[in-house]
């Protein structure tokens, strides 16, 4: 990995009670990089995604974002630097038409004045179609979200942190519930979004798909990263053969 990262986790711990969830955990987000997060059930995935978001306040470590340390930044604060999350269940308006899902975006991050709104409100809907166009849902751009697939809800969420100018992206099982080809729809259009110089990291379980379109991979257990580097290399690791392969 080259160039400097956007966001640095360095170092975090977390716990539950007697359970340490996260255990000295340092990944980075590069931009232009589609990163991967996997490991077993239990590893801190998804607790590490929580951390860096700010939905909880790690024991120990620092958060960096462009070198700045955010350890102690709330969660909408960071959303507005440009660190977005998705879910495992889209949360979008389901009355609302695609479009204006997406446009909702950019109103979570900020409010045009008021004395400009006509002319700010076709700018917003200009982006939000552009956004649309590169996850492959233009043409559902007068549909109502609800009428949409689990996968296509996926890359409505996706064109959303597009158009609030999101430069970190963190997904949590992008993949989990669709069937193989939405989710290499998904997958590649990830691709495409961190090869616009957005950093992409996802925690996924989907490996065969996966591993087809990640640029850098990190592999977790009991709360640490055990593994790291070339998605070919870390998955021949012996270390993963034996925790998540079964081999």
């Amino acid at each position: 990995m080259k160039s400097g990262p956007l966001l640095k986790a360095e170092r975090i711990v977390k716990s539950f009670g007697g359970l340490r969830a996260l255990d000295g955990a340092t990944v980075e987000v590069r931009a232009g990089f589609f990163t991967l997060v996997a490991g077993p059930n239990g590893s801190g995935k998804t607790t590490l995604i929580n951390v860096i978001t700010g939905v909880l306040r790690q024991d120990g470590g620092r958060i960096f974002y462009k070198g700045r340390d955010i350890s102690h930044t709330a969660p909408f604060e960071r959303r507005r630097l440009g660190i977005v999350r998705t879910f495992q269940t889209p949360r979008v308006a389901q009355r609302l038409s695609v479009l204006d899902n997406v446009i909702m975006g950019v109103l979570q991050r900020e409010t045009p004045k008021w004395w400009g709104w006509r002319e700010a409100e076709r700018k917003l809907a200009d982006k939000a179609y552009e956004a649309l166009k590169l996850v492959n849902l233009a043409h559902m751009w007068d549909r109502p979200a609800g009428e949409l697939s689990g996968g296509q809800l996926k890359l409505l969420e996706l064109a959303r942190a597009l158009v609030a100018e999101a430069e970190v992206i963190l997904l949590d099982e992008p993949g989990a519930g669709l069937n193989p080809a939405l989710a290499r729809e998904l997958f590649a259009a990830l691709r495409a979004v961190a090869q616009r110089g957005v950093g992409v990291m996802a925690v996924e379980h989907r490996l065969d798909i996966a591993l087809d379109y990640v640029d850098y991979a990190y592999f977790m257990h009991e709360g640490k990263v055990v593994v790291e580097g070339a998605p070919s290399e870390v998955f021949r690791h012996p270390l993963v053969a034996e925790v998540y392969l079964g081999q």
